[in-house]
């Protein structure tokens, strides 16, 4: 339950670099496993395909991981985040909208660089792993029966609770022009209900 609106701007990339590094050593330990892992804006989710008995090895190796980070990879893992990023544009319309709704934190981080890769070290990774990759805050989605074993052996924490959407804008209706494209766009916040 924790995602890239958790982080302030100057950790931004924190969860990234966390899932990352996590990810290295279960990669190593189970070279043929088909998984991956995603930060986006609430969550930080694992995903594995493979056998009952690969999920619950796969599930409690990355458990394990998320505490017992491999510091020798941290500035491969930081230059492997920030080229993901020379690919990823901040420019189109959905950046622009979450920039000028909700500035440069909570839900507008997405339209921001991940400013932590540049000088997270190893203590601050391992301290919002200890925050936040806790029992308190993790589910489990499966396609199949739970398989004989299923754990997460995460430490206890409370859950961290979304953060509020709080917006910077002054007044609505609001508008602005963003970028050269001829694209316009609009946005809203909604109660959830069906």
């Amino acid at each position: 339950r924790v995602g890239r609106s958790d982080e302030q701007l100057a950790y931004s990339g924190v969860t990234h670099l966390l899932e990352h590094l996590a990810l290295f050593e279960v990669g190593r330990a189970h070279p043929d496993l088909r998984f991956n892992g995603q930060v986006d804006q609430t969550t930080t989710m694992f995903v594995v395909e493979g056998s009952p008995a690969q999920v619950v090895t796969f599930l409690d190796d990355v458990c394990r991981r998320l505490h017992d980070l491999p510091a020798p990879r941290l500035e491969v893992e930081r230059d492997i985040l920030r080229s993901e990023a020379d690919g990823r544009s901040l420019d189109g319309p959905l950046a622009a909208l979450h920039r000028w709704r909700f500035g440069a934190r909570g839900y507008g981080l997405v339209a921001w660089k991940e400013y932590g890769l540049n000088h997270l070290g190893m203590d601050d990774v391992s301290a919002w792993a200890s925050r936040c990759a806790t029992a308190g805050n993790a589910a489990v989605w499966m396609t199949g029966e739970p398989p004989n074993g299923l754990r997460l052996p995460l430490p206890d924490g409370p859950r961290v609770a979304a953060p509020d959407m709080v917006g910077v804008l002054p007044r609505f209706p609001a508008w602005f022009n963003d970028g050269a494209s001829p694209v316009t766009a609009a946005h809203c916040l909604v109660e959830r209900s069906s």
